[in-house]
């Protein structure tokens, strides 16, 4: 009996105080809340989609989708972008589930190999779950211009110019490989992937890590692409800027000149001033965002160089640089991926002059030679005949020639050869 009473004394006690709480202005009611009282509060969601292949990419092997009507994919390997963790296989139909997916807005990655090997990538636009739509579905097309078959390279230095190794780099939730020569080597894309970089200094570095956007036409397959960035040190907020330069990845054949084209940005929104520099040749036109580099006419390692600076309101002023390597052969072909060749130009120069068909004899006459050289060399000339005088310096641009004195009715025939030479 007595426990009994004491029982029947402690409900009591647990509605009273639930009554008193609620009198003091609502702060402990669950009115409104549409939850049960004692119900647990839900924080997470589902994200659940299919995966569909364009007919065209399934039916590239059609004696394996025929033995098999519902196999559109050998494989298949979906992930949940801010969730670099949460990853799963779609099953036979293309279908996935991710459960227990904390609240919030994802973008869902999915890498698909179709039936020929080749392999497609997509990122999905922004997928949400919430306490009002715990439950989102996806469909994930995969088409021909996902097929993720182009790269970019990227060059991470801290604030002396030091190149950074050991980082990791993801994009879509892939790794960055490092290259032969140092640079970091994206993972395979598409050519209109666009997303976010995401930059971890090496764990012995006291350096910034650095997230930053990039566009849907970064992976062009007609460029190739540098990135440069550069990674503060830990604990100065200021960013450094973003900085690439591109230009065509097949060059016209026997064009004497480059097209380059500097692309900046900075986080903060800073103004910013460019600079071009190069350890060959040299540029016939220079603009903020693009320059003409003039193709030397001898075999050359070239190395071209655009960087950007911060001229804004925050310190300190930080500066990003990329380099594009740049190999002048008469001979070869190219021997890696986004190596760009080129074949020395020949050049060509004009010989004007007041008489360049016939003149008298025992005549002054001037010659000038006009090269179609690139403006800003430092040219040199050599000038030789083989009848006549040379009555003027033999190394200018212009010389005063004498023709030979010669009887009545003799005509002979005279050669003026000029050669002009430039560093490059």
């Amino acid at each position: 009996m007595a426990v009994r009473l004491f029982f029947a004394s402690l409900i009591v006690l647990l509605v009273f105080l639930g009554c008193g709480g609620g009198g003091g202005g609502g702060g402990g009611s669950s009115a409104g809340t549409g939850l049960v009282p004692g119900t647990p509060v839900v924080v997470s969601g589902t994200i659940s989609g299919t995966i569909s292949v364009d007919a065209a990419i399934s039916a590239i092997r059609p004696e394996i989708s025929s033995f098999s009507p519902s196999l559109r994919f050998i494989d298949s390997f979906v992930m949940i972008e801010e969730l670099p963790n949460v990853s799963m296989r779609a099953d036979q139909d293309g279908k996935f589930v991710f459960e227990n997916v904390p609240f919030g807005t994802y973008r869902i990655i999915a890498r698909v190999t179709s039936l020929s090997g080749r392999v497609y990538k997509l990122r999905t636009t922004a997928q949400s779950v919430s306490q009002s739509a715990p439950q989102t579905t996806v469909v994930i097309s995969i088409t021909s211009p996902d097929l993720a078959e182009n790269q970019i390279r990227m060059q991470i230095k801290d604030l002396n110019g030091n190149p950074v190794g050991k980082c990791k780099v993801w994009f879509w939730g892939e790794q960055f490989t490092v290259d032969a020569n140092g640079y970091y080597l994206s993972p395979f894309m598409p050519a209109a992937a666009a997303g976010v970089i995401k930059v971890e200094p090496p764990v012995d570095r006291e350096l910034s890590k650095l997230n930053f956007e990039i566009s849907a036409t970064t992976f062009n397959p007609d460029n190739v692409e540098i990135i440069g960035i550069t990674l503060p040190t830990a604990g100065i907020t200021n960013k450094a800027p973003i900085v690439s330069i591109t230009t065509d990845k097949y060059p016209e054949e026997g064009s004497a000149f480059l097209r380059l084209f500097g692309h900046y940005s900075d986080p903060e929104g800073e103004p910013m001033a460019t600079s071009w520099i190069t350890n060959v040749s040299t540029f016939s036109y220079i603009a903020k965002d693009y320059a003409d580099w003039a193709v030397p006419s001898v075999s050359a390692s070239v190395t071209v160089y655009f960087s950007a600076s911060e001229d804004g309101q925050y310190y300190p002023r930080l500066t990003s640089m990329a380099n594009l390597a740049i190999n002048v052969a008469s001979t070869g072909e190219v021997s890696f991926p986004g190596e760009i060749l080129l074949r020395p130009v020949t050049r060509v120069v004009d010989i004007v002059g007041s008489a360049t068909s016939q003149v008298a004899g025992n005549t002054v006459v001037q010659y000038e030679a006009k090269p179609k050289f690139p403006p800003g060399l430092a040219l040199t000339y050599n000038w030789t005949v083989d009848r006549g005088t040379l009555i003027s310096s033999a190394t200018e641009s212009i010389i005063t020639w004498r023709s030979p004195t010669l009887n009545p009715g003799i005509t002979q025939q005279a050669s003026i050869t000029v050669a002009v030479m430039s560093p490059v």
